[in-house]
């Protein structure tokens, strides 16, 4: 990468495995910001074309034109589809260290998210229900109608991509599936309900970096 076509300088350097989380990450760090005790951020979001295996493996490669711009850099993927079966804690590790030793430091971070980024969305939240199109109740017959064993109150589907799905397909046929689902649910759901520690491990990293107190640089 030469200087012209260097990166402008910002905050927070993502990158997602696809463009679901891609939106989902945007809505936390641009608009949710408040809500997780954060301040404003400036944030640059990329997108491997290789999707999760992509990031896995290169994310360091890609992430290290932005060492000397961005403040803090993510590197955000699913763990099912990632192409590496070791635990989620230990792949995330394996990515974490490859940005660390390319110049990062401390102040990059992988989020592995297992098995995948539903497990964020899905939750018993009016947000989940209003976006599916269904009630608790709804969701609880379609879910044990198709073999997904969950009750609202509970925590979440042990497959909860499939179980959303599986709902939205049978409670409104007419609407796709799609990442525009995820981001209205990230947009408007309770972001303290969600205790994946993907996620929190994400949040924690973001509240020391940018905590709510500390001046925007």
């Amino acid at each position: 990468m030469t200087a012209q076509d260097s990166p402008p300088p910002g905050d927070l350097v993502v990158l997602a495995a696809d463009v679901t989380i891609e939106g989902v990450v945007r809505v936390l760090v641009e608009e949710r910001w408040r809500d997780l005790g954060l301040r404003p951020m400036s944030a640059t979001i990329l997108r491997h074309p290789e999707r999760d295996p992509g990031v896995r493996i290169r994310a360091h490669e890609v992430l290290r034109h932005y060492v000397r711009t961005h403040r803090c850099a993510l590197a955000v993927f699913d763990w099912e589809g990632c192409g590496d079966r070791e635990p989620p804690t230990a792949v995330a590790g394996k990515v974490s260290r490859d940005l660390r030793s390319c110049g990062w430091g401390d102040r990059a971070c992988a989020i592995c998210i297992a098995p995948e980024l539903e497990v964020w969305v899905w939750s018993d939240d009016p947000a989940v229900y209003q976006a599916l199109r269904a009630s608790p109740a709804e969701c609880s017959r379609l879910l044990a109608a198709g073999g997904h064993d969950w009750r609202p109150g509970r925590s979440k589907p042990l497959r909860p991509k499939e179980a959303m799905e599986h709902v939205l397909r049978h409670s409104n046929p007419d609407r796709p599936w799609s990442s525009a689902i995820h981001a209205e649910i990230a947009r408007t759901a309770d972001v303290t309900r969600c205790s994946d520690p993907a996620f929190l491990e994400l949040i924690a990293f973001l509240r020391r970096h940018f905590p709510a107190d500390d001046p925007p640089s």
